[in-house]
């Protein structure tokens, strides 16, 4: 009993400390967005797995907090993961589509209509050990982005890096991380060779066998088109899997 309140308790005060740091950085923060993201994942066996995701995005108005105001991007997408031990993986995501819209800064940006992206991507994961309860981790990634616009077709490439911490026999999990994203080919001009830097914090909980959620906090530094100076954002983060 005494265990299993203790566990409770220290599950309660690592969300509620996650809760409270999102909150204060918002006072720093141009713009307020909310992501979701729901995931079917399929195993075929214990090495090959298939997931199919869709996201939504929000973001606040003009003259409004509110992050869950107007439309940021909608995706679907679509990934296969080969594990090549228990540290190491291959992801390849065969396609994807993305509806993005404006980051509003004017009234004139809500009107504006969304863009299509067609992504392909690849990425490949490891995690290693540092004791029972820690580990660091890193995901390098490649995305070949084509738009419906005329847009030169980008090669972005991204690595994220982090450390994390489990407990509850590796069911509930806090990863900080930090992933800059950067244009390799098909920038506007040699400013836009940086995209965007993500640092984040999660938490992760495998509620049972076949549901896990994420909720979490990202902050942003991103450089957008048109734009000489990069913009922050503040992102709450809501996932939830489902193993079918």
């Amino acid at each position: 009993m005494f265990s299993y309140k203790h566990t409770t308790f220290a599950s309660m005060i690592k969300i509620l400390t996650l809760y409270f740091l999102s909150i204060l950085s918002l006072q720093a923060q141009d713009h307020l967005n909310s992501w979701t993201r729901i995931t079917f994942l399929k195993n075929f066996s214990k090495s090959f797995n298939t997931s199919i995701e869709f996201q939504h995005r929000r973001q606040n108005n003009i003259a409004s907090d509110n992050p869950f105001d107007k439309n940021l991007m909608n995706s679907f997408r679509i990934w296969n993961t080969i594990s090549l031990s228990k540290k190491t993986n291959i992801s390849i995501s065969p396609f994807a589509v993305f509806r993005h819209f404006t980051i509003i800064e004017s009234i004139d940006d809500s009107k504006k209509s969304a863009i299509t992206e067609y992504r392909f991507a690849g990425a490949f994961d490891v995690s290693i050990p540092i004791s029972k309860k820690w580990s660091v981790s890193n995901r390098a990634g490649i995305e070949y982005r084509v738009y419906d616009i005329a847009h030169p077709n980008q090669i972005r490439i991204r690595n994220r890096i982090g450390i994390k911490y489990q407990w509850h026999g590796s069911k509930q999990q806090i990863y900080i991380f930090e992933e800059p994203f950067i244009t390799v080919k098909g920038y506007m001009d040699g400013k836009h060779i940086y995209d965007h830097n993500r640092i984040g914090t999660l938490y992760i909980n495998q509620l049972t066998e076949n549901i896990k959620l994420e909720a979490g906090y990202i902050y942003i530094d991103r450089l957008i088109r048109n734009h000489t100076e990069s913009i922050d954002d503040s992102n709450f983060i809501l996932n939830l899997t489902l193993q079918i």
